[in-house]
C-alpha cells in the first residue's frame, strides 16, 4: 500500500476499499479473462471489449493475479 500512495494521488482506505472490491468479485485472487470481459464491458460499453480482452491475456497470461 505505501508504493501505492506515494506513486498515486490515491489515498490508503481508498486502494483498501478497491482491494476489498476486487476480492469479493474475485475471491480467488485471480481475474480470468471472462471476469476481465465483464468488467471491461461496464466500463467501456462503446470499446472492443473482445479485442482488447485478448491481447491482455495474452501479454499477461491466463490469470491475471492481484
Amino acid at each position: 500500500i505505501e508504493r501505492l500512495t506515494k506513486n498515486t494521488t490515491y489515498s490508503k482506505q481508498q486502494i483498501r476499499d478497491w482491494h476489498e472490491g476486487f476480492l469479493r468479485d474475485c475471491p480467488t485472487g485471480k481475474l480470468d479473462s471472462k471476469k476481465f470481459l465483464e468488467v471491461y464491458k461496464k466500463f467501456y460499453p462503446e470499446g472492443k471489449a473482445e479485442k482488447f480482452c485478448s491481447q491482455v491475456f495474452k501479454t499477461f497470461g491466463k490469470y491475471m493475479f492481484m
